[in-house]
């Protein structure tokens, strides 16, 4: 899509890991950002949106279960 800059917000820190191990070396200029953060605690999902305004939010849940 373009962006400049991508945050992603996991409840695994081992999961938030390998795949930003894999999107860094797939997309070297792209700005990385992870989150340890368990969607479902609406509190911390909010301050991370406040202090990141996101523009576009991909909520991929059900990807979980495949293989990226």
């Amino acid at each position: 899509f373009g962006c400049q800059r991508l945050i992603m917000i996991d409840n695994s820190e081992y999961a938030l890991f390998k795949i930003g191990r894999e999107l860094t070396v797939a997309h070297p200029d792209l700005s990385i950002s992870e989150r340890l953060c368990d969607v479902r605690d609406e509190r911390n999902v909010l301050s991370v949106f406040l202090r990141e305004t996101p523009e576009i939010v991909f909520h991929a849940a059900a990807l979980k279960q495949v293989t990226l």
